[in-house]
């Protein structure tokens, strides 16, 4: 790339999008993700609250405090983990991925909701992560980064591992990841 060898520079080039052309988020269906990852969700608090539960009863056994704060414990925690249960399924029917022409986009949340949009002109890669209790679970999250970020941008958690390798797929081939340019 010397300036006098006759060689051009390499250069980027990002495809300009016009934002008015692109459709709304909330206008395109979300997919949903897999019914396993609420149950996984769902086992996690529980195994959570049972910690905390044990960490309780050791505690109470050896300062000896009245039945009564035993009550208090456990009530205490079978409501917490009520609370989560319900929670966790409202939080469940927001979340979900929509794959359109110019971005992808996840939803997740539920009192504090976000929607994470990442255009594919930004994506520097895509990896396919699964964790101890996803494979407990049969299940697999999609982990996206784009340019100048440090840590990823985007997960997409709650997925089959099939579905996931179509995400990732989707993604690679729409944001041109798995092409070069020899221009």
């Amino acid at each position: 790339m010397s300036a006098g060898g006759g060689e051009t520079p390499l250069s980027w080039r990002n495809q300009v999008v016009p934002v008015g052309s692109l459709p709304a988020v909330d206008a395109a269906p979300f997919e949903r993700l897999e019914p396993r990852y609420l149950t996984q969700q769902r086992v996690i608090w529980a195994i959570l609250i049972g910690l905390l539960l044990v960490g309780g009863i050791v505690a109470m056994v050896l300062t000896g405090p009245p039945i009564w704060v035993w009550a208090v414990a456990v009530a205490g925690a079978l409501v917490l983990f009520g609370l989560a249960w319900m929670l966790e399924g409202l939080a469940y029917d927001y979340r979900g991925v929509q794959l359109r022409e110019h971005d992808v986009s996840a939803r997740r949340g539920l009192i504090g909701r976000s929607t994470i949009s990442v255009p594919f002109t930004r994506v520097q890669h895509v990896t396919l992560e699964r964790g101890a209790f996803d494979r407990l679970f049969g299940l697999a999250q999609v982990v996206i980064f784009t340019a100048g970020a440090l840590a990823a941008d985007a997960r997409v958690k709650g997925l089959t591992p099939e579905r996931a390798e179509r995400l990732r797929e989707g993604i690679i081939n729409r944001s041109n990841l798995a092409t070069t340019d020899d221009d």
